[in-house]
This record gives C-alpha cells, sequence and structure tokens, in this order.
C-alpha cells in the first residue's frame, strides 16, 4: 500500500459510452447507458437492471476472464433487443447477466463548456463528461456493427469524435480538463486483496442473508411493468380495464339492502352524496359510454365524533391575518395500492430521468418513500435540491 500527494493534473483516458434504447419485457423502449468495448467477446448486462427490465433468464455458464487472468463464472443471460433514439438501427444482442460491470464513467466529471463541436453532431451520450453508472457493455462484434462514416478530432487533437448508429461517441484523455488543484492518491490494491482473502475466509461458513421478496410484491411489481404506459404528457396510465360496473350495481344492490334496515344511515348517505354532487367533486354522465370505465364500489362507514379530530391544518387567506387551526371532518379519499403506485411511479421516472439528470437516480432511490409535495412548475427543481441536500 503506498500513498502520495502531488501537484498535478489528472490524466484519465475517456471510454465510449452512448444512450441505447431496450425493449423490456412489454415491448416498451427504456434507455440505457452503455459503454461500447471493441476489446470484449461477451455483451453483459447490469444484474439490476436486468431485473428492471423484467426480461426472461436464461440459464448459461461460462467463465469471463478480466485483467490479470481473475475470473467471473456467469450463470444467465436474457435476449434483448436494442435500438437508437430515431429506431433507424434495431439489433438483437444476448447479454450475460453480472452483479456490477465497471464503476462510474468517467472517473471524475470535467467541464466541457469550451468546446464548440460542430453543428451536424449529436452526440451518443449527452453526459459523456459527469460520472455516471453503467448498465450494459457492448461486445467488440456490436461495437465494429455501429460504426460508421464521420470522424472529427476537438481541442487540439485531445478529442476523438466517431460517428455511430447511436450518435457521435468520444474518446480522448482528459488532462486539459483538469483545475490543476492538489490531489491525493491512494493505491490499496494488495491491501484490498489481503483484505478480501480474510473477509471471504471468515464467511466460508456463514449464512448468506436472503433478501425476501413476497409473491404479493413479485405480482404488484409484474402486473405494474405490464399495464403501465406514459401518454404524450408524460402522465402514467394503464390499459383499458375490465368490466367493473357489474360488480359495482351488485356493492350498491346490497348497501340499499342494508339502509332499509338502518334508515337513519341511508338519510346520512344521500344527503352526502348530494353535496359531493353540488360541490361539483362528481358529475353525472350518459349511460352509454364508448369507452371502459373503472367503477369504484362504496360503502358506509360510521365515525363518532370524537373520533374525528385526528388531522388539522394551518390556513390563513393572507399573511396580515392570524393563524387560524382547522379540523379536518372528512377523509382525504384513496385506494388501497395508492401508496405502492406513488412510490413506484417515483422509481420509474427516477429510472427514465437518469440520463437527462445524472444524479438524481441514485439519491431519489433513498429518499423515494419518504412523503414529498411538489409544485407542478418546480418538481424538477425540487427534485435535484433534494438530491443534492441528501
Amino acid at each position: 500500500m503506498s500513498v502520495s500527494a502531488s501537484q498535478k493534473h489528472k490524466n484519465d483516458i475517456i471510454l465510449s459510452t452512448c444512450i441505447i434504447y431496450v425493449e423490456n419485457s412489454v415491448g416498451e423502449k427504456v434507455p440505457l447507458r452503455v459503454l461500447a468495448d471493441s476489446g470484449s467477446q461477451v455483451s453483459l448486462l447490469r444484474s439490476s437492471t436486468a431485473d428492471f427490465l423484467n426480461l426472461r433468464k436464461l440459464k448459461t455458464d461460462i467463465s469471463v476472464s478480466g485483467l490479470g487472468g481473475s475470473n467471473i463464472n456467469i450463470k444467465s443471460k436474457v435476449k434483448g433487443v436494442i435500438s437508437s433514439g430515431s429506431g433507424s438501427y434495431k439489433c438483437v444482442v444476448y447479454f450475460h447477466v453480472v452483479p456490477k460491470i465497471t464503476n462510474v464513467i468517467p472517473v471524475n466529471s470535467f467541464d466541457i463548456s469550451h468546446i464548440v463541436f460542430p453543428s451536424n453532431v449529436h452526440l451518443a451520450d449527452p453526459i459523456f463528461n459527469i460520472s455516471n453508472s453503467i448498465d450494459a457493455l457492448l461486445s467488440a462484434d456490436i461495437f465494429f456493427d455501429i460504426l460508421k462514416d464521420g470522424k472529427y478530432k476537438l481541442d487540439n487533437g485531445n478529442l476523438i469524435l466517431q460517428n455511430t448508429e447511436f450518435g457521435y461517441i468520444i474518446s480522448g484523455n482528459t488532462s486539459r480538463f483538469s483545475s490543476g488543484s492538489l490531489h491525493c492518491d491512494l493505491i490499496t490494491k494488495d491491501f484490498e486483496t489481503l483484505n478480501d482473502t480474510l473477509k471471504s475466509f471468515w464467511e466460508i461458513e456463514e449464512i448468506v442473508p436472503t433478501k425476501f421478496v413476497s409473491d404479493e410484491l413479485k405480482k404488484c411489481e409484474e402486473h405494474f411493468l405490464k399495464t403501465m404506459t406514459r401518454d404524450t404528457n408524460g402522465r402514467f396510465c394503464v390499459i383499458e380495464l375490465g368490466q367493473s360496473k357489474s360488480i359495482a350495481i351488485r356493492k350498491l344492490k346490497l348497501l340499499e339492502r342494508r339502509f332499509l334496515r338502518k334508515p337513519h344511515t341511508k338519510d346520512k348517505y344521500v344527503e352526502f352524496l348530494q353535496e359531493y354532487e353540488d360541490l361539483d367533486h362528481m358529475q353525472r354522465v350518459k349511460e352509454e359510454e364508448p369507452r371502459l370505465h373503472y367503477y369504484i364500489p362504496h360503502n358506509a362507514i360510521k365515525v363518532r365524533e370524537h373520533q374525528q379530530d385526528f388531522l388539522r391544518i394551518l390556513w390563513r387567506p393572507s399573511p396580515e391575518e392570524d393563524i387560524v387551526s382547522y379540523r379536518l371532518k372528512t377523509v382525504t379519499y384513496e385506494t388501497k395500492p395508492a401508496p405502492y403506485l406513488a412510490t413506484r411511479c417515483l422509481l420509474q421516472l427516477a429510472h427514465e430521468g437518469k440520463i437527462k439528470y445524472p444524479h438524481l437516480p441514485f439519491q431519489l432511490s433513498k429518499i423515494a418513500p419518504t412523503w414529498m409535495t411538489f409544485c407542478q412548475e418546480q418538481t424538477t427543481s425540487l427534485l435535484l435540491n433534494s438530491c443534492s441536500d441528501n
């Protein structure tokens, strides 16, 4: 182990990354950040990404060698359909599934504001200069298949741009992008190797804890991925629903029979729904509709006076007035899957937004279970602020 501190420029080599689209289990195109590697004989996919895409895993048994003869055994692979953003390029790739492909690329983010790119250049990875994770690795056969005519040298030859089916990939060194500040380099290869050996020795007989995922949660995840779509406004939508009206009719008739036994409950129920309509919280629609809709069964819940003082809010019409406490007399309406859907949609946004906001997905996955309130106009800025603060 050795430690050195010196005043020097970092000289990292830029590895070629690009944004591709891979179809998930329901045929939706999901953006992934991949490393194009002309020196690899196999294409790789991170296991967490394979799970997110919900692709069927095929059994395999190969050993992949890396630097210094290190080996890793791979037990599964998936069949993926990759394409460019424009859809002009499409290819079937068998990805071998591994826990991790590499660390973040590039190792250090760097500024490129001084570089003037040709107007006709569309970058394959618009955030190539920002440290971010890699979802997949494309092997040499794919690498040379995506190459196209078109090559530029920029920044006095430090950067090389090569045209591909996904746009221009970039390689070169980052020596001119360093601030020249003091750096402290810690080399711990031998120590880490010894530490890993000792750790594996003590863990030989250890029972590895298994992360328990209930069958119910698995079904929820599968159903969400199969039925969820996004419209042109980015709104989360589901496929057309089945026949729920007949169930709602049966529930209504049961409720009416209950009212025969409890006329006071009926009076309160009628009064409540009439008020609901008067407040324009619901409106009458035509009997026949051209498309299917979901009818929610409803029933009466009796809440006594002393049970109605759980939730309160503070409000005043203007800053000049005194703050007043209000007691909520009604229930905030929700459905049972609402908490799951709210959190799951948030994680979906994090995954889809990782291309535009590279720092967002990692932090957002940590704060997703918490309650957050967003103004529509400030959603993006608040999300980014939350990430930087956490």
